[in-house]
């Protein structure tokens, strides 16, 4: 046990990275897997890449589990989430990483509802576990295109919602909308520190991330 993963209060902690892609949701899994976290790496269609991310967890001695499921209806995400509690007890964390958890693109136009499917129902189960497990934390990560204002816009609200509806259950619910020029391992470090003890009471926000000297 590593004083950082001591410090975090990350050790054997569950975290669901949902619809998470190569390169910026890999660094995001590298640095929970590398914090102690147990880390299940979910994608809705890519399963070679999940695989080739969980067998780099298990490589540097880290606790990873695959998942390919859409859980865009009730039945869908309350499979994936009762399959990572068979496995590993609880549920602490969950990342939503928007643009592979969409699967439909619905998250592309200010008309769409907001959340899509995927991430209303998954983050349904992940609140109704959390809440029976004493709290946790709920992070969405939005996608980084440039055209990605409105939809930022939109779920900044419905964080502020959420995380109204489940704060007296000691869930914490946060966004992140970065530009492109973030890198990897800065949004890495910013997700890491919202889904750790180390965040005690931001709740509700919707963070901007971006590099004015890239």
């Amino acid at each position: 046990m590593s004083p950082a993963s001591v410090e975090l209060g990350l050790e054997r902690q569950v975290v669901l990275l949902a619809g998470v892609e190569s390169g910026a949701g890999e660094a995001v899994v590298k640095a929970f897997a590398g914090s102690g976290a147990w880390v299940v790496v979910h994608s809705c269609q890519d399963l070679d890449g999940t695989k080739r991310i969980v067998d780099g967890v298990r490589s540097a001695g880290g606790r990873a589990m695959p998942a390919i499921a859409v859980p865009n209806d009730a039945a869908s995400a309350w499979a994936l989430v009762e399959r990572i509690v068979a496995e590993w007890v609880q549920l602490d964390v969950l990342v939503c990483d928007l643009a592979g958890l969409a699967t439909n693109s619905i998250w592309a136009s200010r008309a769409d509802p907001f959340p899509p499917p995927e991430v209303h129902f998954l983050t349904t189960e992940a609140v109704t576990r959390m809440r029976a497990d004493g709290g946790g934390r709920i992070i969405l990560l939005l996608p980084a295109a440039a055209d990605s204002r409105p939809v930022a816009e939109q779920a900044a609200e419905w964080v502020k919602d959420l995380s109204k509806a489940v704060i007296n259950d000691h869930v914490l619910v946060n966004a992140v909308h970065r530009t492109e020029s973030v890198a990897p391992a800065d949004l890495a470090h910013v997700l890491l520190f919202l889904g750790s003890a180390w965040n005690t009471a931001l709740t509700g926000s919707c963070l901007s991330l971006d590099n004015p000297l890239a």
